[in-house]
């Protein structure tokens, strides 16, 4: 009964009389491997929280790092779902709601950007990043930046779709091109009127040129047809940039 009382007490074991110095010796060194066992054991948990609240909070400040950031970030698993979005990926894309635990061909759209996630994550012949550019109405437009995420030994794991509101750089290159449509047009009227002069002169309408002068004159007509290629050039590369831009 006593023994049996003090077990319950919290007694890890007991010796009934009579008994020998080496039993008395195999049950305190029991008992004290059972006691380095119960602190090991608690140290470990100790340690485990502390690890777990350092993560905890490693997450949380890269979480603040992404949802401040001025870019759309999305990251789908290797099974096809949302698994995060920022709130600048929702603001961008215009979701309602918010699209962790959904498809992303559902949730994102497949004319916009899911033939370009698919190709990505789903063809592994396809190169491992793309970017792609489209409208989400007349004024805004979006470049997507789709890469796919994979281990050391090559297994998909998923992938990485950063957007970006590039509206702004899209308007300038379209004021840009038609400034310089505008300024190479006011360019040709005067040149072409200058390279006409130049062959009046120099078809002798005006009276005889010494040949100093004519030498001169042909020359300033040589340079003026040069401008007037450089314009031509100009031209046509605004036009090829306005398709594209368009």
């Amino acid at each position: 009964e006593a023994a049996v009382q003090a077990t319950r007490m919290g007694a890890y074991d007991f010796l009934a009389k009579p008994f020998t110095p080496e039993e008395l010796k195999i049950t305190v060194q029991k008992g004290l491997e059972r006691r380095y066992l119960v602190l090991e054991r608690k140290r470990l948990m100790e340690e485990r929280e502390r690890n777990l609240l350092e993560l905890s909070k490693e997450r949380g400040r890269s979480k603040s790092v992404v949802n401040s950031m001025a870019d759309g970030v999305v990251v789908i698993n290797q099974q096809g779902v949302i698994v995060y979005a920022n709130p600048m990926a929702r603001e961008l894309l215009r979701l309602e709601r918010s699209p962790e635990g959904t498809p992303y061909n559902e949730a994102l759209g497949p004319p916009r950007l899911a033939p370009h996630l698919e190709k990505v994550l789903g063809d592994t012949a396809a190169p491992a990043r793309i970017s792609h550019e489209f409208d989400m109405d007349e004024k805004t437009t979006l470049q997507a930046n789709i890469t796919r995420l994979q281990d050391e030994d090559g297994e998909r794991l998923g992938g990485v779709l950063v957007l970006r509101d590039i509206s702004r750089l899209k308007e300038l290159d379209r004021t840009k091109s038609r400034f310089v449509s505008v300024v190479s047009h006011e360019l040709k009227a005067p040149l072409a009127a200058i390279e006409g002069y130049l062959e009046v002169l120099l078809a002798g309408t005006v009276g005889e040129i010494p040949e100093k002068g004519r030498g001169m004159l042909e020359r300033c007509r040589d340079r003026a047809a040069s401008l007037q290629t450089l314009i031509k050039d100009i031209l046509n590369i605004t036009r090829i940039e306005a398709q594209t831009v368009t």
